[in-house]
């Protein structure tokens, strides 16, 4: 038993011993290196073992290449074969024990080359660098960011103009490989944290038309540093890509607009949508920003009848009275409909309309004004 317990853990150092020098041996030479010089290898004993049957056997330059390549195949129709001494050891010597050997090495290497592209696709250490007019997406949410990056992904899917970009994800968030829900989506993955010049290189960030950054904690202002940081390192590199920003603290803002970002906007993990909206068109997220916010503009429900009125009067007379700019209204069966046709006639219960928040009229003024305004119905506006 001790004797035999020995030659296994013999046998166990030898193997780690091989493999370490296996491993060493990678390191050295990749496995593109290694298979293009099998490849070398092959060729030449194809040009060996041809011009041996071109000189022992009188074969023709086709025939010759016909035997060796069926030979060293192991299909063996035998249609033509060496029959001369020299000519059947030049075929065992070359094809029986180096080629069909050789061919086999060069086959398994390229399955491990193969498996290694795979295994660098997944685990995000390939380099796009070659990619031209993509999305950069840098960093991941903390919290739930599974859900939410499927639903950004679905987001810029549905976006007509982003729609069919590659998409490019660089986070450290997955620990073994991209998950199959985003491979599923078009998206491809860069292992990284996208903090110095190789890894946006990695990514492909100087030839990309979008650049997003979220905030990695859409609760801790600390975030705002890191991306101040990716910001600043964007612009040292010398992209010419649309830049757009999550920003936790407003007053960062100004900074982030310093740095490059044509949009910036808090982060708002509920709707993916809105910040797809601001990277699609930069500038929006003032208008979202406004419409949420107490600050400037408001959107105001008010309920009225209105009745067969083209959507076009309608407007003309809440503007032309200074009250605001009608956004949609609401039909008797309770649907809202957002910005409808010019000539399209409404008929319904309510009406949204946006306002300043320094002078909000009351419902009073907008029937007031309605009923001057579509009785008139001015030329300007027919």
């Amino acid at each position: 038993m001790t004797e035999k317990t020995e030659l296994v853990r013999l046998y166990i150092r030898r193997w780690r011993l091989n493999r370490h020098v296996y491993l060493s041996h990678i390191n050295k030479e990749s496995m593109k290196q290694r298979l293009l010089r099998l490849l070398l290898l092959f060729l030449l004993l194809v040009v060996l073992h041809a011009s041996a049957m071109m000189v022992f056997e009188d074969m023709s330059l086709r025939e010759s290449l016909w035997l060796t390549v069926i030979s060293v195949t192991t299909i063996g129709y035998g249609d033509i074969s060496a029959s001369t001494l020299w000519g059947q050891l030049s075929t065992v010597g070359l094809i029986c024990f180096f080629g069909i050997w050789l061919l086999a090495q060069i086959a398994g290497e390229w399955v491990d080359y193969r498996f290694q592209l795979k295994e660098k696709l997944l685990r995000g250490h390939w380099n796009w660098r070659n990619m031209e007019n993509h999305l950069v997406i840098i960093n991941s949410p903390q919290q739930n960011g599974d859900i939410y990056l499927r639903r950004l992904v679905d987001q810029v899917r549905q976006t007509p103009q982003l729609s069919k970009l590659k998409i490019i994800l660089v986070t450290k968030e997955f620990d073994a490989e991209l998950p199959m829900w985003l491979r599923e989506r078009g998206v491809v993955y860069v292992d990284s944290r996208g903090g110095d010049d190789t890894e946006f290189e990695r990514s492909g960030v100087k030839a990309a038309r979008y650049v997003l950054v979220l905030a990695r904690d859409s609760g801790n202002p600390e975030s705002d540093s890191v991306t101040l940081d990716i910001l600043d390192r964007l612009r040292e590199y010398g992209t010419q890509a649309c830049i757009t920003a999550e920003c936790v603290k407003d007053v960062n803002k100004k900074r982030f607009l310093r740095l490059g970002a044509q949009g910036v906007m808090r982060p708002i993990r509920a709707y993916p949508e809105l910040i797809v909206r601001a990277l699609a068109a930069p500038g929006t997220e003032e208008i979202f920003e406004n419409l949420f916010s107490y600050r400037g503009d408001s959107t105001r429900r008010y309920d009225l009848t209105l009745s067969k009125s083209m959507w076009k009067d309608v407007v003309y007379a809440v503007v032309e009275c200074g009250l605001g700019t009608p956004l949609g209204y609401m039909d008797q069966q309770g649907v809202v409909h957002t910005n409808p046709a010019a000539k399209q006639p409404v008929s319904g219960k309510a009406i949204f309309i946006l306002v300043k928040d320094e002078l909000v009229p009351d419902l009073a003024e907008i029937k007031a004004c309605l009923e001057t305004g579509l009785a008139q119905k001015p030329a300007a506006a027919t």
